[in-house]
């Protein structure tokens, strides 16, 4: 790797990070308070019968955590490994500087952008919609292999409101281009970022053109 600077988002390695993601994905009330009986019923069903699991285990974690523990693993049919954490190890293991954009703090906070109710219903909805959710998963993954970013912007685009778009992309990209510019000036950086920053009127490709960056794609 001949760059000296591996950026990430946040770092996956910091015991703050942790500590705040477990206090983060808990609530005081459980699930069954936030929809009503028959929903609880009903997904509790649906989390024994189609997901195999108890969901007892689960009832007082925060809705918008149970799609990434419960559903996801199903939909893609195993059980993820995380780039980062490979990238990071590759990075300690070549002795280059590690660089985030993001404290553990703020990447926190991302979680609690939105209420417990509307997480409640958005979960609800991929449950109910399971089949397609698992299909729009696969889709995802097709175009991310293919490197179709505007393709996969486009879709990701279709599904998240215009609210989740500007707090989980837009406004964090902006908030990024300075600190990723100094850094790439003072050295030559390797960018580790989710592939949904990079396209898009927002995303960082183009904040960087606008900047004078010429953006070009690297192929193995």
């Amino acid at each position: 790797m001949k760059s000296e600077t591996v950026v990430f988002e946040v770092d996956l390695d910091s015991p703050e990070l942790t500590r705040g993601m477990t206090h983060a994905m808990r609530m005081a009330k459980p699930l069954e308070s936030l929809m009503s009986p028959q929903e609880y019923n009903w997904l509790a069903q649906f989390v024994h019968d189609s997901l195999e699991r108890n969901m007892q285990f689960f009832r007082y974690i925060k809705p918008g955590f149970l799609g990434q523990m419960l559903l996801y693993p199903k939909m893609l049919g195993y059980n993820p490994e995380s780039y980062d954490l490979a990238l990071l190890d590759l990075a300690k293991k070549w002795h280059k500087s590690v660089y985030t954009l993001e404290t553990p703090a703020e990447q926190i906070a991302l979680f609690d952008q939105v209420n417990l109710e509307t997480q409640t219903q958005q979960f609800l909805n991929s449950v109910k919609q399971f089949d397609r959710q698992r299909k729009l998963m696969k889709q995802m993954l097709t175009l991310y292999h293919q490197e179709d970013l505007n393709g996969l912007y486009a879709l990701i685009n279709s599904e998240n409101g215009p609210d989740n778009q500007d707090f989980l992309l837009d406004e964090r990209n902006e908030r990024w281009l300075m600190p990723l510019v100094k850094k790439m000036k003072k050295s030559p950086s390797f960018i580790a970022v989710g592939a949904a920053h990079l396209p898009g009127e927002h995303g960082l490709l183009e904040l960087l053109k606008a900047k004078g960056y010429k953006v070009e794609p690297v192929f193995d």
